[in-house]
């Protein structure tokens, strides 16, 4: 099996999963940094929409690369899409003021 595919029916179900958790417990996903704190509620479904978008990102990039029949050293661009989506959600987060970083005292 292409390990494109792979990646796509098990991680991102598994990613789509794991914040239904989040959303469901109100906990901030692992992969934000853990020195946040949530300010407004709204933050969690905010964080499900936007790995509901990094999922698809991933998904038509992995339907593509399987279309190209790319070579396997093109795995690292679904790790990129990862990283920038998950940074960018912290961004946005902190400047719609959903959550704030916690001060060591």
């Amino acid at each position: 099996m292409n390990s494109f595919i792979l990646i796509g029916v098990i991680f991102i179900p598994f990613f789509i999963f794991y914040n239904l958790w989040c959303i469901n417990n109100k906990k901030i996903s692992i992969w934000i940094n853990s020195k946040f704190e949530v300010t407004q509620d709204d933050y969690f479904k905010f964080q499900f929409k936007s790995s509901i978008i990094t999922c698809l990102l991933m998904a038509i990039f992995i339907i593509i690369a399987v279309n190209l029949n790319l070579e396997q050293k093109y795995i690292f661009f679904i790790l990129a899409i990862f990283y920038i989506s998950i940074y960018a959600t912290e961004s946005i987060a902190i400047k719609r003021n959903y959550i704030i970083k916690i001060q060591n005292l």
